[in-house]
Order: C-alpha cells, then structure tokens, then sequence
C-alpha cells in the first residue's frame, strides 16, 4: 500500500520459502562463539551514542531479541539461516583468543559490524581494526581497560584492509588523550591501502554510503519484522568515520620481503619467498599479502610466539559475496582461492588458533585446516562455474539456479544457497553487473524475465505481467531506409540485447560555424555550399 511505513506481514510464499530450508547441521558454532568471554558489555549501557549527542552510534538493547531467542525456531518472517547467524553475532563482549606468558590477544566482538583486535606487546598495545567508527572503538577500548586494568598507550594499529569498517574508528582510540595521536605511533596496512581507502570512502563516497543504507539496514527498526543482521556482523555502525594514515606499508620499499638468510627460528614457520617478517612492539610477525581478494588492499598475518593467524577478511563464518551492492570492487575469486590455498601451505601446520576481523575464532590445527580448504574450496568453486556458465553464454541476471548445488560438506542453507548463483555469474569481471541498491526490486532469475510465469524461486512478483502496451508481436525484420543490419519491430518487453548495431555512416560535412580559406582576391566570390565540391582553386595565402 502506498505510504506504508511500517512493517509488513511476510507473504505466504516468503512464509513458504523458509519453512522448505533444510536444517542446519549441528557444528561447534554456539560454543566457539561464547568461548573466552571475559565480560559483557556493562548492563548501563544499552547504546553508544554519537559524538553530536543527539544520535545513536551503536545499539546493544536493539538486539536483546536476538539474545533472548531460541536457535531453533526462528520466527516466520526470518530466514533460519539468517536468525541463527543473527544470534552468534550478537554474541558480544571483551574475548580472549589466546594467551602464553606475557603475551595475549583479545578481541571486542559484537561492538560493530567488524571485530577489534588487541595484542599486548612489550610497552603497550597493538590493534588490528579499530571498527568502523570513532565512537565504537572508543567504547571497545575502554571495556578492555576497564576489564583488565591495562592502562598502557596504544603502541601500534594494523590495518588488515581498505574497508572502512576496519579503519574507521582509528582516531576513537585516543579519544582519551583528547584526540592527540602520538607522532611515533606506528601504524601498518598492506601496499595500496591509502589509495583504495580514497577511492572507495572520498571519491565513490556518497554513493557508496546512500547504497550501505540498502545493504546494512542499520537505520531499520531491530526486530524480527525490521533488521536482523548483515551477515558479516548485525550492522554497521553509524558514528563518524576517522582515518590515521599508515606510516608503513607491508610490500612498500622500506618492508620488502623477507630473505632466507635473514629468517630466524622465533617465525616458527619454516621460509617461503613472498613472507614478510617483522618485529612490533616486541612482537614478531609474518605477513602474507593477498591482494585482489576480499579487498583491493589485504593482508593475512601470523603470530609465531602464540601460534596464532589472523585471516582479515578471507575467511569468515559465510560465503562472502563477490559482488557487494554497495558498490566495493568486485572480488576475484581465483585469486582468493589462491591466497587460501598458500595460506594452508604456510601457516595450517603450526597454527592453533585462527580469527579474523568478523565472527568468532577457531581453535585445533585439524579444525582450522579444514574450515580454511572449504573455505578455498567454495570460492574456487564459484569462479568454476562463472566461467562454466559465461561460456555457455548466460549473463548476471539470467543464470541458472543448478549452480547452488555446493559439495555436501558445504552449509546448504540460507546466505550460501540465496547467493551461490548470483555471485557465480558476478565474480568474473566481464559478467560484473549493477544493482541500484533498492529493496523494492526484487532479484529475479531468467526464467522470470522471459515468461509471464515465475519460477518456483523467485517472488509472485518477478512474474512479467501481460499488458496491452507490450503484446508479444511477431519479429519483422525489416531494413533502414539508410542501410545497415536489419533491424526488430517486435514491442515485446523483454529485455533489449546487448548488442547495439552500428550506425550507418553519412558523408562529412563542414561544420556550419567554420569557413572554408580563401583568398582576399576571392573575397567577393560566391561561397561554395557545405558539402558540395568546387573546381576552383584556391591560392594560398601569401
């Protein structure tokens, strides 16, 4: 109805839809994800406000029926996939993931759409993704003093990625300190990272921003009929977005990679070409580059004293999409598989804690090799069938739905299945499409748009309504008067091909504000027409 605001029955067939989900297999998720939890965020604090005093940054009361749910029944109008990846994310608090002697690594979940992580080092602290937003990592941080008295400053930040919900509380960090970030604060992100964060965030910012409004929701009311989560994490949070620019970049002339000669037995994991070695705040760490994979700009690292990897953002508890709708790059799939693929090789067998900057850790050298490979083993699957699929010439919006049958070790429910075809059909940059970033345009498969009938997965709604307006008619072919290709007069509404057919050429005529050069002895001669040819010569000006 036009004008309604508030929130909508799901229709039968959306009630439907959910009811058909399989259910999801049993795994350790719930455990994993409650696993090391120091304290909560403080009872008193039922929102983060904005710096403005006058909005709400971040909301933990907003999604208390998330926490007060059962994991099995979801309620109708919520995918179960969806309600169950709600719950573990709204999983929130001050964790640790690992600790040995006087050296420890903890994170603050459920503060934002991403994770802050916080590695103690010799004089201070290091973070890794100071959230999206000043205010949330000024909260995070203070639960983590508050939670474990340590009051020393702030030693180092790393920057995994160009996203901004990894770099957008920077400066929240010293909010304490009255903004004043120190001048030997050493701050690292991988090569690149500067100018994919610009792009992204300044020069593709208010699109990029009016189109998150579509994909996180984050101003929707949270409930069952209103916002329920975003995948990743709920939301993104809404306060301001702040930037402390990297002062060394992994990859850049001053950290090159590390040579064998130089390898030392405190990196635990034995040397391959393309691993930087460093040492932060006391900390030894190794990176490994992945670019062109979640981001244009990543990194993976690993920290040898704790035997502990941090994946960024290229292996979550998801399948990642490939194309975002609010408009990041489009992910390459066969490079990210890659980057899975020699991460196995290099850290899997001295690794026994994993994490990564959204959702919870993992922990045993067997469990983290295995979720790393079906992680490598779906993207490498997704770019298979897009090329599978482009050169049995479908495009993005008319691919098939078979392609969402992933190997059974996989999750067959809810953001997997909703998503393996589309993405298919998007990860390869000659099938990259568009989406205007609306909810009321429904996606819809190719069956939908070149029959009046929907298929048995899209909405009532895809199906093309008859209209005397667009009658199917037969196709004419007939002929421009000016020559060229025959053209269609069919007025189907089917979708215009793709192929547009040059424009017949015409002769060249002289603009009609140039003159042509004569001579002053010719000035009273008549003009030649445009166009026209003259048997006359004109001489050169002397």
């Amino acid at each position: 109805m036009a004008g309604t605001t508030g929130p909508i029955e799901p229709s039968a067939f959306i009630q439907d839809r959910n009811r058909q989900i399989n259910s999801i297999p049993p795994s350790d998720d719930f455990t994993d994800a409650n696993r090391g939890l120091l304290a909560p965020p403080p009872s008193d604090l039922p929102f983060i406000p904005a710096k403005n005093g006058r909005e709400v940054a971040w909301s933990f009361a907003g999604y208390d029926f998330l926490r007060d749910g059962e994991p099995e029944t979801n309620p109708d109008p919520v995918n179960p996939s969806l309600w169950r990846q709600g719950q573990l994310t709204a999983v929130a608090g001050l964790f640790q993931v690992m600790a040995a002697g006087n050296r420890a690594i903890y994170q603050v979940r459920g503060y934002d759409l991403s994770n802050m992580t916080i590695v103690t080092g010799d004089t201070g602290l290091i973070v890794i993704d100071p959230l999206a937003s000043y205010e949330t990592a000024q909260y995070a941080l203070k639960l983590y003093r508050d939670t474990t008295e340590d009051q020393r400053p702030i030693s180092a930040v790393i920057y995994t990625h160009s996203h901004v919900d990894h770099f957008g509380g920077s400066r929240g960090l010293f909010a304490e300190k009255n903004d004043d970030v120190p001048a030997e604060l050493a701050v690292y992100a991988p090569i690149g990272f500067l100018e994919h964060a610009i792009s992204e965030n300044v020069l593709a910012g208010p699109a990029m921003a009016r189109r998150a409004e579509y994909m996180y929701a984050a101003k929707l009311d949270k409930s069952p009929m209103g916002q329920v989560g975003a995948g990743l994490g709920l939301t993104i949070s809404t306060g301001e977005v702040t930037l402390i620019p990297p002062r060394h970049y992994v990859g850049g002339p001053a950290i090159q990679p590390t040579q064998q000669k130089d390898w030392s037995s405190q990196y635990v994991i034995p040397w391959r070409p393309g691993l930087y070695a460093r040492t932060i705040d006391g900390v030894p760490v190794v990176f490994q580059l992945t670019p062109g994979t979640e981001a244009p700009a990543e990194m993976n690292f690993y920290f040898p004293e704790l035997k502990t990897l941090c994946m960024a953002e290229n292996a979550t508890h998801t399948m990642h999409n490939l194309l975002s709708l609010r408009g990041a790059q489009v992910r390459d799939p066969h490079a990210w598989s890659k980057y899975l693929t020699e991460a196995v090789q290099t850290f899997g067998e001295y690794t026994e804690a994993e994490f990564a900057s959204h959702h919870w850790p993992r922990w045993g050298k067997d469990s983290i090799i295995e979720f790393l490979s079906n992680q490598r083993d779906m993207y490498s699957f997704l770019n298979d069938q897009a090329l599978r699929l482009i050169d049995a010439g479908y495009t993005g919006s008319r691919s098939p739905r078979s392609s969402s049958s992933c190997r059974a070790g996989w999750p067959s429910t809810g953001t997997t299945r909703a998503t393996t075809a589309p993405s298919a059909t998007t990860s390869r940059p000659s099938t990259s499409g568009t989406s205007a970033g609306s909810t009321a345009t429904p996606p819809t498969c190719g069956r939908s748009l070149r029959s009046r009938r929907a298929c048995s997965t899209c909405p009532p709604s895809a199906a093309r309504k008859p209209s005397s307006a667009r009658r199917r008619k037969r196709c004419r072919p007939t002929r421009r008067s000016t020559g060229g290709p025959p053209s269609c007069s069919t007025t189907s509404s089917s979708p215009p091909a793709t192929r547009i057919s040059p424009s017949p050429r015409r002769p060249w005529t002289r603009p009609s504000n140039s003159r042509p050069r004569r001579s002053p002895s010719s000035a009273t001669a008549p003009r030649t027409a445009p166009g026209a040819t003259s048997t006359s010569r004109v001489p050169r000006r002397s």
